[in-house]
């Protein structure tokens, strides 16, 4: 276990630490005396227990100590790591600002363990006793969640501290001592997908999830898209939720899905094993999603406009700095389009395919409204750029073709999958509205690759020339 101590008292403050250090399951004690100093290491560094004192310096050296600087410590606790156990020292009886502290703590199941604990409490110094109690309590609840054993067959996946904790709570509130974590997605987002098979003492298989690990913004949004638009799809096309992981993990959260034994393949894999069965899966993936398209209108607004829903306008600003491109004239161009709920990360490594090839869908973290051709224009270029399609040799197949995008027929004749493409170009120009929105996610699915340092940008940079070139000549 890991205790950051905000201490300024030159005496008492490594004495207490000392004491705390020697408590079993304690691996590090981190004092420091001011306000920035606890901040920065709050920025940098994985904490199981925040042990604060609300009188304390702004800066290391000064002498002018007052309660809100410590005050403003427990804030950006609460903000960083949700849920992080706060023990408040005191040298008086409780004050009014910690008795209006009660709002933020929580009764919450951190560890794992099915039972819940305050988040929050506070102690005297002269009555230090209670204290260590409860930091041994903590620590007895740390030391087991972390026995739970990460295995990755190998690999080293850069999971953060706080992504392993998630793994690890959720496995233990199954009863599990080891999950098995292998990647599911390649991709290039700033979450993680992975399968976690978890397996008891004996070996046995207890629960096999699909894991999204990421922020705690980015997973209570795919729990709110999950909630309002996901479980609209027919019964097993989406796995259901099976577990949340959102406090005590320093900012990290995750959400876990059930997901049935033998989901082991993508629509990648298929692809590039069996492009008839990946073109009959891709059927019945567009069918199950029907029920989105079905409730849909049309939209009129700017090139510019459907391209946000892709990426965002500081980001393309970047880019289009970085490449000296000048797409003014493409952004301004009027647009209609259907508009319907859609995936929005449709890449072939987010359809996973059972022994049967019957496929379900997952990460939902980006299922919103905007253009309904995105999703399958993203699913045919995803088997150009995505990172997992460039591992199987798909986009080294696809790319020499890439440049005729544009042209249906020509980039048919040129594409190694071609009822592959024609079945995802049939799906986009069937949803779309008009053809120029087919080239408009087409643009903005271009122009977001270029944000990556992980494509080629010579052949991005072809294909969003050429499809700027249809959209000034058509």
């Amino acid at each position: 276990m890991k205790i950051l101590f905000v201490e300024d008292h030159l005496s008492f403050g490594p004495s207490m630490a000392g004491m705390l250090a020697d408590i079993t399951g304690v691996e590090r004690v981190d004092l420091f005396r001011s306000k920035a100093l606890a901040l920065e290491a709050l920025t940098r560094e994985f904490y199981d227990l925040l042990i604060l004192d609300l009188t304390i310096p702004a800066n290391e050296g000064d002498l002018d100590i007052a309660p809100e600087h410590g005050q403003a410590v427990f804030y950006e606790a609460i903000k960083r790591c949700p849920g992080i156990p706060i023990f408040i020292l005191t040298g008086s009886e409780m004050d009014d600002f910690i008795k209006g502290l009660v709002r933020h703590g929580e009764q919450v199941d951190l560890w794992g363990a099915r039972a819940k604990k305050n988040t929050l409490d506070y102690f005297e110094k002269e009555n230090a006793d209670r204290l260590f109690t409860e930091v041994e309590d903590v620590a007895r609840e740390v030391t087991a969640v972390n026995a739970v054993t990460i295995n990755t067959r190998g690999k080293h996946l850069g999971l953060s501290p706080g992504a392993e904790r998630c793994i690890r709570v959720a496995a233990r509130r199954m009863g599990a001592s080891i999950a098995e974590v292998v990647p599911l997605s390649g991709g290039l987002s700033r979450a993680s997908v992975v399968r976690a098979t978890l397996r008891n003492d004996a070996d046995q298989v207890l629960h096999a999830t699909v894991a999204k690990l990421g922020s705690l913004g980015e997973i209570q949004a795919e729990i709110a898209a999950f909630d309002r638009d996901a479980k609209r799809l027919p019964i097993g096309f989406f796995p259901p939720i099976t577990d949340t992981v959102d406090k005590g993990a320093c900012g990290a959260a995750a959400i876990f899905y059930t997901l049935a034994e033998g989901y082991a393949r993508s629509l990648f894999d298929l692809l590039a094993e069996d492009e008839a069965a990946a073109v009959r899966a891709l059927a019945i993936v567009r069918e199950r999603m029907g029920i989105w398209i079905n409730a849909r209108t049309m939209r009129r607004a700017t090139i510019a406009d459907a391209r946000r829903r892709t990426l965002w306008d500081e980001t393309f600003a970047q880019v289009v700095s970085d490449n000296g491109l000048n797409l003014d004239d493409i952004e301004a161009n009027a647009l209609q389009y259907v508009e319907s709920c859609l995936h929005g990360d449709l890449h072939g490594t987010n359809i996973l395919l059972d022994p049967g090839n019957q496929p379900v869908l997952i990460d939902f973290g980006d299922v919103g409204y905007g253009p309904s051709c995105i999703d399958p224009v993203t699913l045919e270029l995803s088997a150009a750029f995505h990172p997992d399609a460039v591992k199987l040799g798909l986009s080294a197949k696809i790319a020499p073709a890439l440049s005729s995008w544009p042209d249906p027929d020509d980039y048919y004749a040129r594409h190694p999958f071609p009822a592959f493409a024609r079945a995802c170009r049939d799906w986009a120009y069937d949803v779309a509205g008009t053809d120029l929105a087919v080239l408009a996610a087409g643009y903005a699915y271009a122009v977001r690759q270029l944000r990556y340092d992980t494509v080629n940008k010579a052949i991005t940079l072809d294909l969003l020339a050429a499809i700027c070139q249809r959209i000034r000549t058509r």
